[in-house]
């Protein structure tokens, strides 16, 4: 019996496709370095700019790098999915069904779930709703253990597709590795309030209704406004980078287009963890987020934040904040994102899959 996990690759450069970005690359060094190997599945070139035919003919030329990658496995091997995948396609029931007949175990870990997802649900053509539908639906139901978020996120999944109870674990929140972390600045309680990651209209069309009186450091790439009084932009830095560089006293999780809740796009944060929490964390940063989000249970229960109604709340929520409190909050940040930097939570939800599934793990390094 040996573990693997799946990477896609570029069909011609053999260079790791960035899809999902630090997300995955991370759980393919935790999972690494845990002892599972890495099992390639070339990504065809150029599916996105294909139409008619072309499309069908990747999603052909993706199921067969599938079955090409898959064919050397043997029965009791365990492969470990990163979901959705990067060679996506239409003909991944005939991948899980031809894994099942090898013998193989699925482990499938969550990125997102296109389905639910509302730009995904409402913007992308009949083909493609069809296609995540039919590849999320499949897999996520077939595969012997998925691994969610969150609690929330399990529940929806247990109910949804009437898995068997304990087939559904629950990561927490994602990792965020960075080798030899240092940061010269501390965060302070009458610090800016950091937002990062994409700052398009589109995405985050909050931020042309920020309150007043607070002050806002903004990191990424979108982003259409001005500096002002309450906003100051420093441009978009690698992921490695931007928690050593990011100063402020919170970084704020939250989507869509409203101030007063999370809306439109922002609706999805009620299942997923998003990354930037992780990021905020691992560099640092007490977290401030929308009470409704899935996120929000995390980040109450490790005291390493504050949740609000709305943006509007914050000037309020962060003056009731005493130094003291402040002070416990960072420590708090401080632990939780020792551990988001060295993998523990891949490796804690590794080791229930392996307890589900009966079996050992290459390695149980820190867990």
């Amino acid at each position: 019996m040996s573990w693997y996990f799946t990477t896609g690759y570029d069909e011609a450069a053999e260079s790791k496709v960035n899809a999902g970005g630090k997300a995955r690359q991370d759980i393919c060094a935790i999972l690494s370095d845990m002892g599972m190997s890495e099992l390639r599945v070339k990504v065809p070139l150029g599916r996105g700019s294909r139409g008619g035919l072309g499309k069908i003919q990747g999603h052909w030329e993706a199921y067969e790098r599938w079955v090409s990658a898959v064919g050397g496995l043997r029965q009791g091997d365990i492969l470990v999915v990163q979901f959705p995948a990067t060679a996506h396609t239409l003909l991944f029931p005939r991948v899980m069904n031809q894994l099942a007949a090898l013998g193989v175990k699925v482990v499938l870990l969550i990125h997102d779930l296109d389905s639910l997802r509302p730009v995904v649900s409402t913007d992308g053509s009949l083909f493609s709703k069809i296609r995540v539908d039919r590849e999320e639906d499949y897999a996520v139901a077939h595969a012997d253990v998925v691994i969610a978020h969150n609690p929330k996120m399990a529940n929806l999944i247990t109910q949804k597709y009437c898995r068997k109870p304990g087939t559904v674990v629950s990561l927490g929140i994602f990792d965020y590795l960075i080798p030899h972390f240092c940061k010269d600045l501390e965060s302070s309680n009458d610090g800016a309030v950091v937002i990062a990651g994409n700052l398009s209209p589109r995405k985050a069309g909050y931020l042309s209704a920020l309150p007043q009186g607070v002050h806002f450091n903004l990191y990424g790439l979108g982003f259409e406004g001005n500096d002002s009084d309450d906003i100051s932009y420093y441009g978009a830095f690698p992921p490695e980078v931007l928690p050593r560089v990011m100063t402020g006293g919170y970084g704020l999780v939250w989507d869509g287009d409203s101030p007063s809740t999370c809306s439109g796009a922002g609706a999805y944060l009620r299942i997923n963890d998003p990354h930037k929490t992780s990021l905020y964390l691992a560099g640092g940063l007490p977290v401030i987020t929308w009470k409704d989000a899935a996120i929000a249970d995390f980040i109450q229960t490790e005291g390493c934040g504050i949740v609000v109604a709305g943006l509007e709340d914050i000037q309020d929520s962060l003056a009731a904040v005493s130094k003291e409190q402040y002070d416990q909050m960072s420590a708090n940040v401080a632990h939780v994102g020792a551990r988001l930097r060295d993998g523990f939570y891949t490796r804690q939800a590794m080791t229930n899959v392996a307890a589900r599934l009966g079996t050992d793990l290459p390695s149980d390094k820190n867990v």
